[in-house]
């Protein structure tokens, strides 16, 4: 049921796209870290679907390029890097690929940042 679910949604999505002629493309997005305003280019959604547990920290790298954020989880000795883009909706989203200390990925999620 909960496959079903996804693919009504994902076909929701395709006619939007297809009815508004809205491409899956970077967006820019205002990072306001730093106390500073600035734009800046994002990411692809469709790049992140090539991320899969498994793929060394160059693989990723040569995909997305650089993260703009890295934060370290101690407890369970991995590194999430994460990059910000706009989702297919048009919300604000960060996809995070969490790194274990070997250098591969061991899991990745997305989720939309609240404004």
């Amino acid at each position: 049921m909960q496959n079903l679910k996804i693919i009504d949604r994902i076909a929701v999505v395709a006619m939007f796209l297809t009815a508004t002629s809205v491409p899956l493309a970077s967006y820019a997005c205002v990072d306001h870290g730093a106390g500073a305003s600035a734009a800046r280019q994002v990411q692809k959604e469709e790049a992140f679907r090539g991320i899969s547990p498994g793929m060394s920290a160059a693989e990723v790298l040569a995909a997305l390029g650089s993260p703009a954020r890295k934060m370290r989880f101690e407890a369970t000795k991995t590194t999430s890097w994460d990059y910000r883009y706009r989702d297919a909706w048009g919300y604000d989203a960060e996809f995070s690929v969490i790194m274990n200390d070997a250098g591969f990925v061991v899991a990745r999620l997305s989720e939309r940042i609240d404004p």
